[in-house]
């Protein structure tokens, strides 16, 4: 098995199209809301999550299916439309404009992985794993832990520099 390679990149103010408007897709629109990203949901449909945040203006829905060319301006996609084909229809748009990919299923034809995040006063973790619970149970255990280990390392750092 080979390991992704992690990368950090700049959402804000850049558009992210998600194809789907179920959970999946909920869980990536909240993800790249919090990092500043535009998001579009094309879907037919949306799950009550993306429905709040289309009522609050928080996300652009397109209520309808995907067609060729729906990632033309984007910035990153993912492809979560509950039909493979549709997924890999996207996939491959998006690998021939060069944008970046997170394929639900099948998830062989993307090029990135969503991350699971950890945060503390501008410290950011991504982790990602082949094991989603035991990722989860991780992530979890590491951001109660995380703030007071990060303001430990930076007093340090402080003290090394006045020394």
């Amino acid at each position: 098995m080979s390991l992704d390679f992690p990368i950090f990149v700049s959402l804000e103010n850049n558009t992210c199209t998600l194809v789907g408007g179920g959970e999946y897709s909920a869980d990536a629109a909240e993800l790249l809301l919090s990092f500043g990203a535009k998001i579009t949901v094309i879907a037919p449909e949306l799950c009550p999550r993306l429905r709040a945040l289309d009522e609050a203006g928080q996300i652009r829905h397109i209520p309808r299916k995907f067609f060729r060319g729906d990632t033309a301006n984007c910035y990153m996609c993912v492809a979560a439309s509950g039909d493979k084909n549709t997924n890999i229809a996207v996939a491959v748009e998006c690998k021939a404009r060069h944008v970046l990919v997170n394929v639900e299923e099948p998830a062989e034809y993307g090029t990135m992985t969503l991350p699971k995040i950890v945060r503390a006063d501008g410290l950011v973790g991504g982790f990602a794993a082949p094991e989603s619970a035991a990722l989860d149970n991780f992530c979890t255990a590491l951001q109660k832990k995380l703030p007071d280990v990060w303001e430990q390392s930076e007093t340090r750092a402080k003290r090394l520099q006045n020394d």
